[in-house]
């Protein structure tokens, strides 16, 4: 199953192609992204979906913990993962103030989480941005590198 958004209907066929390589046969369901979202987060013997393709574009460690989060089943984490001592690293980072142990806590984290490995990670967008040398005060929103922050922007000459 995956959505009808961006290029995540592409992305599904060319693993489907792989499965199929492999002897797997993988049908593609295209859903309305908000179908996609219900029937991932289904808990227990309601979810049928066996396998899903979505995506997130989440830079900020903070916004992360919600697809990652035990507490989070059945709302942002459609994983259905769900480790502890993860969540107990991004609470304990999310309230630290020193931003050396800040950075340790979350690094052990995502250690433990690549090591639980709860997706398959097969797309990194890049994201590319161009303006005038005229146009200032353009901020790229670090929680989504594909929104900008236009609240400032000036021409100048």
């Amino acid at each position: 199953m995956t959505s009808n958004r961006t290029q995540e209907p592409e992305l599904a066929a060319a693993v489907a192609g792989y499965l199929q390589e492999v002897g797997i046969d993988a049908a593609i369901q295209v859903v309305e992204f908000g179908v996609f979202l219900e029937e991932t987060s289904k808990l227990g013997p309601d979810n049928t979906v066996e396998l899903y393709l979505s995506g997130y574009g989440g830079s900020d460690p903070d916004a992360v913990r919600i697809v990652l989060a035990c507490d989070e089943w059945g709302a942002r984490n459609n994983s259905h993962y769900c480790n502890p001592e993860v969540d107990d690293l991004f609470l304990r980072a999310r309230s630290e103030r020193d931003e050396d142990l800040r950075r340790e806590l979350y690094a052990r984290a995502f250690e433990l989480v690549m090591q639980d490995a709860p997706w398959i990670l097969i797309d990194d967008r890049s994201w590319v941005y161009g303006w005038r040398k005229t146009v200032k005060g353009i901020e790229v929103h670090q929680s989504h590198p594909a929104s900008l922050d236009l609240r400032n922007v000036e021409i100048v000459d």
